[in-house]
């Protein structure tokens, strides 16, 4: 799993978020029940604990033509995007960039733990859902149809190292998003809008024989990962056992991942914690869902939560955080956002998105 949190509580004050950002970005201060309703167009929010203990997380947005960029800070939450949500914002895409922190993400064929070394291209196109874990994060949100890909399937996320030639132009066009001036941007959203669509369109291309066999190889092993979390004995040694390759292989394969074990570490963790989410706790429900998704103990269940969510499982779902957050009234928002009327106006002009996958509204 990914660890990169200490085993303090990092929600306790704002100095966890780094004073220069703060400035930089101009970023305000949110409540959490305006944070919730400010990102309903876009997916549905449980929440955890918020970045500070005041209970406020931290965001600015801004439009450029029809894109807009979000630059935010969380504290820890879930959240998932289908039927309503997929309905009104599904003709967008999404390029993300995590500065601190990480998030964990699940789409239909592909999931990830999104850390600070890499750029993530997504199509809200599908339904998927995830955690932020104190993430301090840059995004810009482009309407498909300005790609030319309106009518275009969606398509699986694409991650792409921060070190790389296209990693470092897309941090950088993130970058200029919000700090140009108007002509300047006009300029820029034509810029990151040819890149977006040649890196896209690149990932439709035919591989070679070799890559076809490699990338055939590794999703069929993190779909046998997935189907056996629950198996004690799930192992990279077993894994190299089964799919005959060598530890050095297999480790270069899931390099992205931090490595075969942290990729089923990651996955274990993530599935237990929805299924606490959505199916509560109750006597005797940690040590079932400990069990279940393969942790050895009660313990370590509990010391691999805390340290990736801030609190132990009892204590993140013992409260109302995940639910009764009352409405916000549009009086009650210090600033105006861009982040909704954005998703308005795409379905002005389509009125609704195709679900591909079915999800109930």
């Amino acid at each position: 799993m990914q660890l990169i949190l200490k085993e303090n509580d990092v929600a306790n004050s704002t100095s966890n978020l780094h004073p220069d950002r703060v400035a930089d970005w101009g970023l305000r201060s949110v409540s959490m029940a305006e944070w919730v309703e400010l990102w309903a167009p876009v997916h549905a929010i449980g929440l955890l604990h918020p970045r500070e203990a005041t209970g406020a997380n931290f965001l600015f947005s801004k439009r450029n033509g029809d894109n807009v960029g979000v630059r935010y800070a969380t504290g820890y939450e879930m959240f998932r995007h289908d039927g309503p949500a997929m309905a009104t914002s599904g003709g967008v895409i999404s390029v993300q960039r995590i500065h601190d922190g990480w998030a964990a993400m699940e789409f239909p064929d592909a999931n990830y733990v999104h850390r600070p070394d890499m750029i993530t291209i997504t199509d809200l196109k599908q339904p998927y859902r995830g955690s932020h874990h104190h993430a301090l994060v840059e995004q810009v949100l482009l309407p498909r149809e300005t790609l030319g890909l309106a009518d275009a399937d969606p398509f699986s996320p694409i991650l792409i190292p921060l070190e790389s030639e296209r990693g470092w132009r897309f941090a950088r066009e993130l970058e200029q998003f919000f700090g140009r001036d108007d002509v300047e941007r006009a300029v820029d959203r034509a810029r990151l809008g040819t890149l977006l669509a040649a890196v896209i369109h690149d990932s439709w291309s035919v591989a070679s024989d070799r890559e076809e066999w490699w990338y055939g190889r590794r999703n069929l092993i993190r779909k046998y990962i997935d189907t056996h979390l629950d198996d004690p004995n799930l192992s990279p040694v077993q894994i190299c056992e089964l799919f005959n390759m060598s530890r050095a292989t297999l480790y270069r394969m899931f390099e992205p991942d931090g490595g075969v074990r942290r990729r089923i570490q990651d996955r274990r963790l993530h599935s237990a914690i929805w299924d606490l989410a959505t199916s509560g706790i109750k006597r005797g429900r940690l040590s079932q869902v400990a069990e279940r998704w393969g942790f050895s103990s009660d313990a370590n269940f509990n010391r691999a939560v805390k340290l990736a969510y801030g609190l132990p499982p009892g204590a993140l779902f013992k409260t109302n955080r995940v639910l009764g957050l009352a409405s916000v009234g549009p009086d009650q928002k210090t600033q105006p956002d861009h982040v909704e009327p954005l998703f308005e106006s795409l379905q002005a002009k389509k009125k609704s998105v195709p679900d591909p996958f079915g999800v109930a509204s």
